[in-house]
């Protein structure tokens, strides 16, 4: 390979690095600095740009997958066209002359009477799954094991109507611990999220690791 072509591709391999490291830079800088503001406001309408068009080219996407699903009678196929019928009802009607788009009345209640009670049951379902994963957690095989069994049996005797005799102890006992032990849990896993994801994103900044580039 000749010295030309190396520098082509090395060229090609750092320039998403730089757009990305410069644009980061850039709306950092937007919370700190007066002057980069401007600047930083038309970057994040830019990224709102590309994620409305990453969200059409999505759907497309879907349609077109199904589609190929129903012509090629694929298992299941009559689910593909239930997708995209309700999927093409939704735009149509929101996009239908005289409709007010989101707010209209049709897909309000369709969102309201037809997706929430479906995406309600789906969720119910994984309340099966979470007190299966619960059995085998509140094992009482180690130590934290009986820590996380006693802290949720506090939540749930808490929360059980009982006489005022048993039930203040309890909800008093239940208020303290959501207030403080698992409020200081959840800021350490907060802030353990925040560190790593700065880590990562100037890991990304300063080249060390290129996920654009590859």
């Amino acid at each position: 390979m000749s010295r030309e072509r190396v520098r082509v591709r090395t060229f090609r391999s750092w320039l998403p690095l730089l757009i990305a490291a410069g644009a980061g830079l850039v709306t950092l800088a937007d919370f700190f600095l007066a002057p980069a503001e401007p600047i930083g406001a038309v970057l994040v309408d830019v990224v709102t740009v590309i994620v409305a068009f990453g969200l059409l080219l999505g759907v497309l996407n879907l349609a077109v997958h199904h589609l190929g699903r129903v012509r090629q009678r694929a298992a299941n196929w009559q689910y593909s066209i239930a997708l995209v019928a309700a999927m093409l009802g939704v735009v149509i009607l929101g996009l239908w002359p005289g409709s007010a788009g989101p707010n209209d009345e049709v897909v309000r209640w369709l969102f309201d009477y037809v997706y929430t009670p479906a995406s309600a049951t789906v969720f119910a379902l994984l309340a099966f799954y979470v007190v299966t994963a619960a059995y085998r957690a509140l094992r009482l095989r180690r130590i934290d094991s009986a820590f996380l069994a006693l802290g949720a049996l506090i939540v749930l005797l808490g929360g059980m109507p009982a006489p005022d005799a048993y039930s203040i102890p309890l909800r008093a006992a239940r208020d303290w611990f959501l207030e403080y032990p698992v409020v200081a849990g959840v800021r350490g896993l907060a802030l353990g999220v925040a560190i790593g994801v700065i880590g990562a994103s100037f890991r990304v900044l300063a080249g060390i690791d290129r996920p654009l580039a590859e």
